[in-house]
């Protein structure tokens, strides 16, 4: 059995303006759409539609932790939510211009030592049957080396292959109990090492820095210019992605675990789960929201093991960024991204307020209203009408 573990899960409200984000103005959504949101999740969900089962676990609290409940079961994904009772799981605002997407991420809900430790038990019990998956970032509210305390509960002589995938300040934590895999993004891999990488060659100096450190099998997704994989018997591969126009690339790295573990599974071959890892992540690139198993394979039907480039140049751009909401506004400007104006669209300084009934006697929301502020200038973002029903059971919980 597959788990994964999602420590910060979300709603994504995904939102398509009628003209580019601009601050000064109301900024009208033209479509939108809400999904379950977090790597782990999307990996479950892309396991189910590869017809691989899996269990989601993570925290969840609040209205919006019921509504993310629901559309995750909706999916058909098995979950294993441990419901907290302070705050409410965060709601993620994904702002979408062609080519580039611009998101600002909530702050999710307070997880007490208790809630922690029953996660704990949890996967304390896995077995060398099991595989377990530790994704995405570690939120505020919790220790920052969790990864570390769920690999400290796993039995010795039966414990579950683990896979991560986790930003670079968490590779610290993690490398030291030899993790089956760990799949960084080419800025991760550079940013954990504090090293320079423009080519494959570099990078795959990085894979073996990483081994040395602990790490069995690595897998670098390289967006458009594929992956680079690296087993723990130090043989590299060089994979190129298949062709397709880029959509959207949220739940695209999260499609390379969710592949490479169905075909392992399958196969117990780490070569062969090399290339279903980047047929799936492309596929979910080249589509709006996870992609389906046929798409998978008609795209790693076109793959071939000859099409890489070693010599690639391997330029890393990002199209869009993710700001963190903080109690502290001065906060949301990055210390080390330029203040750009706003016809550029790659990052905008904005503090995020989000409107949300705190009385538990307002039980129903009919619109989501998002208001955000750079600077003494206003901006509005209008979604449709959206509705989200408060279980009464929970009214009296603190928000």
């Amino acid at each position: 059995m597959i788990y994964t573990v999602t420590t910060s899960p979300s709603l994504d409200l995904l939102m398509q303006l009628q003209t580019p984000l601009c601050v000064g103005q109301n900024n009208r959504a033209i479509k939108e759409e809400l999904r379950p949101g977090g790597k782990g999740i999307n990996i479950s969900i892309m396991l189910y539609n590869l017809g691989v089962t899996s269990t989601a676990f993570g925290f969840v609290a609040g209205f919006s932790g019921d509504e993310l409940m629901r559309l995750t079961a909706a999916t058909g994904v098995k979950t294993g939510f441990i419901r907290v009772r302070r705050g409410r799981t965060r709601i993620n605002v994904r702002i979408k211009e062609q080519p580039a997407q611009t998101s600002i991420n909530g702050l999710g809900p307070e997880v007490s030592a208790d809630d922690i430790q029953y996660l704990v038990r949890k996967i304390s019990g896995l077995t060398s049957d099991d595989y377990l998956v530790l994704a995405g970032m570690v939120p505020p509210s919790l220790p920052q080396d969790i990864y570390a305390t769920f690999f400290e509960s796993l039995k010795d002589g039966s414990q579950p292959k683990v896979i991560v995938d986790a930003p670079a300040d968490q590779l610290k934590y993690v490398l030291k109990y030899q993790p089956f895999l760990i799949k960084p993004n080419l800025k991760e891999l550079g940013d954990y090492l504090n090293m320079q990488i423009t080519d494959a060659r570099s990078a795959l100096e990085a894979c073996q820095r990483l081994q040395s450190e602990g790490a069995r099998n690595i897998l670098v997704s390289l967006g458009r210019h594929g992956a680079i994989f690296m087993d723990e018997h130090h043989n590299a591969l060089r994979i190129a992605a298949p062709g397709g126009e880029l959509i959207d690339r949220t739940g695209a790295g999260d499609s390379m675990i969710a592949g490479f573990l169905s075909d392992y599974i399958e196969h117990h071959n780490l070569e062969s789960a090399a290339y279903m890892a980047v047929a799936t992540g492309s596929a979910t690139a080249t589509t709006d929201g996870i992609a389906t198993r046929e798409m998978v394979q008609e795209l790693r039907s076109q793959m071939t093991a000859t099409t890489a480039d070693w010599s690639e140049s391997l330029s890393w751009t990002v199209p869009s960024q993710n700001l963190t909401v903080r109690s502290d506004p001065s906060h949301a400007q990055p210390p080390d991204l330029p203040k750009r104006p706003c016809h550029d669209r790659k990052f905008i300084n904005i503090n995020l307020f989000v409107q949300s009934a705190k009385k538990p006697r307002i039980i129903e929301s009919r619109g989501f209203f998002v208001s955000l502020q750079e600077g003494t200038q206003p901006v509005r973002l209008l979604s449709g009408p959206l509705h989200w029903r408060q279980r009464p059971e929970y009214a009296g919980a603190e928000n």
